[in-house]
């Protein structure tokens, strides 16, 4: 009797390990993993948007805390200075340009949805147009 019972308990939780790997692939088979278009587009505007005022935010600060952890002293030559500062990257636009921008390069370039977002908006970032981005991009395998 207890073989049994055992026997029953297993086989309950192989079908429910069944189940649950069959419903995480009937969801969206065709869509890669990682933070892509593909994701971006299911999310909400105010979503969208609250993604990247976090990040633009973030990464601004990572940037200041980063350079002023070097505690310079005060008899480096302002070239050395320059080595930190020079490479801040700055986001001149409100996150809200970003999200419409973002969205509308997915809407209108489906065969991109597979590029990562951050990858999209390092481009946006430089100010590069969605055609452009489009060319970057064609062909590269992401991860």
């Amino acid at each position: 009797m207890e073989q049994w019972r055992n026997l029953i308990c297993l086989g309950a939780v192989l079908l429910f390990f069944v189940a649950l790997v069959a419903c995480s692939v009937a969801e969206e088979p065709s869509a890669p993993e990682g933070f892509n278009g593909h994701m971006w587009l299911r999310m909400s505007q105010e979503e969208r948007s609250s993604f990247l005022w976090g990040y633009i935010a973030g990464f601004g600060d990572g940037q200041d805390h980063t350079c002023s952890a070097l505690k310079v002293p005060l008899k480096w030559k302002i070239e050395e200075l320059q080595t930190c500062f020079g490479f801040y990257v700055d986001y001149p636009k409100p996150s809200d340009h970003y999200a419409t921008l973002l969205t509308k390069f997915y809407e209108q370039y489906a065969q991109d949805k597979h590029v990562p977002v951050l990858h999209v908006l390092y481009y946006l970032r430089e100010e590069k147009s969605l055609e452009e981005i489009h060319i970057l991009v064609k062909g590269k395998n992401f991860p």
